[in-house]
């Protein structure tokens, strides 16, 4: 009996997360807020993204929709509101690629005095 292409989309939503999509309309400042975590006897702010499922998804046999969501995730959190506040990126276990930090310098490196106070 040949496989219900439903079935399978539904499987592979429910290993790979669902709200991950190259479109990358989930990244937004609300996103990004979960994500912070106060620390205010140590006067510190730490954005937390520990899900491998993100870049699982969109690994390097993905790379223009993995490009995407690098550049969608990075502006994202350059702009938030809060970025000046961030103290720390904890960023394990979630398979971050290298290009990740390459574009996260880079985009810091080009306008130091707004991203590094």
């Amino acid at each position: 009996k040949p496989f219900d292409r439903t079935e399978i989309s539904n499987c592979l939503n429910n290993i790979f997360g669902k709200t991950y999509t190259a479109k990358a309309e989930w990244l937004n400042d609300t996103w990004v807020s979960q994500r912070l975590s106060d620390d205010k006897k140590h006067n510190a702010l730490s954005f937390r993204f520990n899900d491998p499922k993100l870049f699982k998804k969109f690994d390097v046999t993905d790379e223009a929709n993995r490009d995407a969501v690098i550049e969608k995730f990075i502006d994202t959190l350059l702009l938030h509101p809060r970025c000046n506040e961030i103290t720390e990126f904890n960023l394990s276990n979630c398979l971050l690629p290298d290009e990740f930090l390459e574009v996260l310098v880079a985009k810091i490196l080009k306008k130091p005095k707004e991203y590094l106070q």
